[in-house]
C-alpha cells in the first residue's frame, strides 16, 4: 500500500504529505508535509517488495530512480546577431552573449528565399559556461547578390539546439564607391550606395571643414552628388552612413 501510495504522488509530479508515510522497509528522502519538490531524485530499495512493473517476487535487491524536475534554463541569453555587406563584397557576421552554460558551439546558415539553407560556418571554440560577455564573429567570403538571410543556430551539450530568427542582408553586385575619381571640374559624381534617399553622408575638406552636397537622381542604388560651390582641387573626404555601417571614400577633384 505504500508504494502504490508512493507512485501516485511521483505520477501527479507533486508530492504532498508524503513523508507522513512511514515503512521500515522503504528509505528515502523526507519530504515536509504540504510541500511541492521539483529537481527531488527519489530512490526506493524495495528489499521486501518485488520489483516495480514485475510480478517475480524474489528479486528482494530491485531499486529504481524517479526525478521530478521542471524546466531547465536557456544554456545562452543572446544579446545580438548581426549581418553586414562589406565594401569587399563579403558579409561580416557577428553575435555576443550574456552569458552561456553547457555551450557546445554555434553554425551559421544562409538562404535566398528563408525555406532553403546551406552552412556558411561553424565555430566550436567556445567556453563551455561563461557568466560574462562574449563576443563571435565569422566572415562570409562568398555571399549570395542582392538580398539574403543568415541564422543562428546554437547546440549545447545534451544535444538540443536553439534556432535564432534569421537576419536579412544586401550585398549590391556592383562595388561601394565613388565614379568617376577623379572628379573633373564641376561635373559632380556617382555615389554606389544602398539607400540613395536616407542614408547620412558628409564631405570635408582636408582641414575637416564640411561641404555641402546637392543630391539629385536616387535610383537603383546609385545617388549623383554636385558640391553646392566650386572647390579647388585637392583630395576630399565622402562619409556615408547607412544600415548601421559606415564607409568612407577619398574624393579626388581635379
Amino acid at each position: 500500500m505504500f508504494t502504490k501510495r508512493l507512485l501516485l504522488c511521483l505520477l501527479s509530479l507533486t508530492i504532498w504529505n508524503c513523508a507522513q508515510a512511514q515503512d521500515p522497509g522503504v528509505g528515502g528522502n523526507a519530504v515536509s508535509p504540504g510541500s511541492l519538490v521539483t529537481n527531488a531524485q527519489i530512490n526506493i530499495n524495495a528489499s521486501s517488495n518485488p520489483t516495480l512493473g514485475t510480478n517475480n517476487g524474489t528479486n528482494v535487491n530491485a531499486s529504481t530512480s524517479i526525478t521530478v524536475s521542471g524546466p531547465g534554463p536557456l544554456p545562452v541569453r543572446l544579446v545580438s546577431f548581426t549581418a553586414q555587406a562589406q565594401p569587399n563584397q563579403t558579409v561580416s557576421l557577428g553575435w555576443t552573449t550574456a552569458w552561456e552554460s553547457n555551450n557546445q558551439g554555434y553554425r551559421i546558415d544562409r538562404s535566398k528565399d528563408l525555406n532553403s539553407f546551406e552552412l556558411v560556418g561553424e565555430v566550436n571554440e567556445v567556453a563551455t559556461s561563461s557568466q560574462t560577455q562574449t563576443t563571435y564573429q565569422l566572415t562570409d567570403p562568398t555571399p549570395f547578390m542582392g538580398t539574403s538571410y543568415y541564422r543562428l543556430t546554437q547546440a549545447d551539450l545534451s544535444g538540443k539546439v536553439t534556432v535564432y530568427p534569421a537576419v536579412s542582408v544586401l550585398v549590391r553586385e556592383e562595388a561601394y564607391g565613388v565614379y568617376p575619381n577623379p572628379v573633373i571640374g564641376e561635373e559632380g559624381f556617382v555615389l554606389r550606395l544602398d539607400e540613395p534617399l536616407t542614408a547620412e553622408l558628409s564631405f570635408v575638406n582636408l582641414r575637416g571643414e564640411n561641404i555641402a552636397l546637392q543630391r539629385s537622381k536616387a535610383e537603383d542604388g546609385r545617388l549623383l552628388l554636385r558640391p553646392g560651390v566650386t572647390l579647388p582641387p585637392s583630395v576630399y573626404l565622402l562619409t556615408v552612413k547607412e544600415r548601421g555601417q559606415i564607409r568612407q571614400h577619398r574624393v579626388v577633384i581635379k
